[in-house]
Order: structure tokens, then C-alpha cells, then sequence
């Protein structure tokens, strides 16, 4: 279901890019829906795995919700430009998404479904480990980006210049 509400939110993102649809409540939302989409599976993954995937997750949170207040104050000085999307933003979205669909594929009892028999050892181990080094990636990238975004805006954060528009 996630990889699924994750492909979606691609085609939706492709097809207005492409077909120029979009409003002001869409572009608000899409980005909204997809913060609360990936939230809520890192912290169900966070209570299945434990620190491996809750020090990640926290980082992430940490990130998005920084980013977000950050979009809001550039908002209302009218100079949102400055920290608009960027394709590392676009990047790590796209890599968490695929990363934790594929550590949501694996069978959280796998180990012991593997040892009794039941599955393929290599298969699983191969999916579950790629998840998991896509997941440390977009963590890494998430990081980054976040970086990217501060660093833009960090002309506009000084006290000399908190109430600047942008020409």
C-alpha cells in the first residue's frame, strides 16, 4: 500500500508538471500528504527495527519540520523562492519512499521464516539490505538538503535583514 500511495503521488507530481495543472492548495498539500505519508511509516518502522531505523527517522522528522517552518517565515517575507524545491529535495523523497517500501516487503519475522525453510535466504537478505543501505542514503541526503535550504536562506535569518523582502 505505501509503494503504491508513493507511486501515485509520482504520477500526480508527473502528470501536472506535463499537462501544467496545479493551484496554490494542491502545491500546499502535495508536499503535506507526502511528509505525513512517510512519517507515519518511519515510525511504525522505528517500533518494528528500533534504533537501526528510529536514529534515521529521527533526523528525517528533525529535517522536515525545520524545512517546513523555515518555507513558512521565507513565505511570509515574500522571498519563498529562495528555498523553493531543489532535485536533491526531489532526490531524497524519491529514495525514501523506495527505500522504505522495500524494507515494508520484507516479512518482519523473515529470519526465522528463512531459517525454518520457508523462504529464500538470499532473496530476502538481498532486499532487506538494500532497503536498508537506500534508507541510510536518503537519510544522508535528507541531511544535505536540509543543509542546502539553511545555507540559501541563511542571507535572509540575520537579524539585519529578518524583515527584507526580496527585490
Amino acid at each position: 500500500m505505501f509503494g503504491l500511495a508513493s507511486y501515485t503521488d509520482y504520477l500526480d507530481g508527473y502528470f501536472a508538471r506535463r499537462w501544467q495543472v496545479s493551484t496554490a492548495f494542491g502545491a500546499f498539500l502535495d508536499p503535506v500528504a507526502d511528509k505525513l505519508l512517510v512519517s507515519c511509516c518511519l515510525i511504525i518502522l522505528s517500533g518494528r527495527h528500533g534504533p537501526i531505523v528510529a536514529v534515521p527517522t529521527s533526523v528525517i522528522l528533525m529535517r522536515e519540520i525545520a524545512v517546513s517552518a523555515l518555507r513558512e517565515f521565507m513565505a511570509e517575507r515574500q522571498i519563498r523562492a529562495v528555498v523553493q524545491v531543489k532535485f536533491i529535495g526531489k532526490l531524497k523523497t524519491a529514495l525514501t519512499m523506495v527505500s522504505i517500501s522495500m524494507i515494508l516487503l520484507v516479512p518482519a519475522d523473515y529470519p526465522k521464516l528463512v531459517d525454518s525453510g520457508k523462504l529464500s535466504a538470499q532473496a530476502w537478505t538481498y532486499l532487506h539490505q538494500s532497503g536498508f543501505a537506500l534508507f541510510f542514503l536518503s537519510t544522508f541526503l535528507t541531511a544535505v538538503s536540509g543543509y542546502q535550504y539553511f545555507h540559501a536562506a541563511s542571507p535572509y535569518l540575520s537579524r539585519k535583514n529578518i524583515n527584507a523582502k526580496k527585490k
